[in-house]
């Protein structure tokens, strides 16, 4: 490269007695300069995007969403789109509610963890009332109730399948899981991914946690959640499944429009 440019002054000023060297020489020079000041910008530009920054080179972008599975169709400014690909490089942080919510908003989704905490009285089981500090009726509830809580499930990957979908012929049931009156359904996948459902056992209550649109509060009804597009939503939830633990069950409060 050097003997390169070295080459082309040596022809270039060979030939200066061809003009008048006091009025062009120095244009010469200004155009050479120009060229050097060009690669030398570039050099730096690919240098500020070998680490993921917040003033990384824009043009890195689509390298860097190839990089780590982050879709190229995604909407939001060059700064958003590289707040994404930070977060997808940033391999420290405990995967506590703080680093998770973190995370989420860095990746563009204003929703913030809502943990399920244990709750600062006991929930009453008999009307108004409880019969006794040291005698309960049944167990009491420590934690709400997901089912109370409106979102989403968003567990993690399937662990297993659940079978066959089966057309029912005796009304809207089937008899048992074991012995089943119907057909197979031809157009129906094999087998179908395991859904999960909110559990009704209280010892697991604790695990769930919320990504809500309030700081302060789970969203009561689905006016509330966080509106996205459905490639955005589909990220999303692939985000969620990426960076919660797995013992962790979160609700989603963000729908579709």
């Amino acid at each position: 490269m050097l003997n390169s440019i070295k080459r082309t002054l040596i022809r270039l000023s060979g030939k200066i007695y061809i003009f008048n060297p006091i009025t062009y020489f120095p244009f010469l020079m200004e155009g050479i300069a120009i060229e050097f000041n060009r690669i030398r910008e570039f050099k730096n530009n690919v240098l500020s995007a070998t680490v993921p920054n917040e003033n990384m080179w824009v043009d890195s972008i689509e390298d860097y969403n190839n990089k780590y599975g982050i879709p190229q169709t995604l909407n939001g400014t060059n700064q958003q789109k590289i707040n994404r690909i930070i977060e997808k490089a940033n391999l420290n942080g405990y995967p506590g509610a703080d680093w998770l919510q973190e995370q989420i908003q860095m990746a563009g989704f204003q929703l913030y963890v809502i943990e399920n905490e244990p709750l600062e009285q006991n929930i009453v089981q008999y009307g108004t009332v409880q019969y006794s500090i040291s005698q309960q009726y049944g167990l009491t509830e420590r934690f709400v109730d997901p089912d109370n809580i409106p979102g989403d499930l968003v567990v993690g990957s399937p662990p297993r399948g659940a079978g066959r979908i089966f057309l029912f012929q005796y009304g809207t049931c089937q008899y048992s899981t074991s012995s089943i009156y119907g057909t197979y359904d031809p157009n129906s996948l094999n087998p179908q991914p395991f859904r999960y459902i909110r559990t009704d056992d209280q010892r697991y209550w604790g695990y769930y946690f919320t990504l809500s649109p309030f700081s302060n509060r789970v969203a009561t009804d689905e006016s509330e959640f966080l509106e996205l597009n459905q490639e955005e939503y589909n990220y999303l939830v692939l985000l969620i499944k990426q960076l919660k633990m797995q013992r962790n069950w979160c609700i989603l409060q963000a729908k579709v429009v």
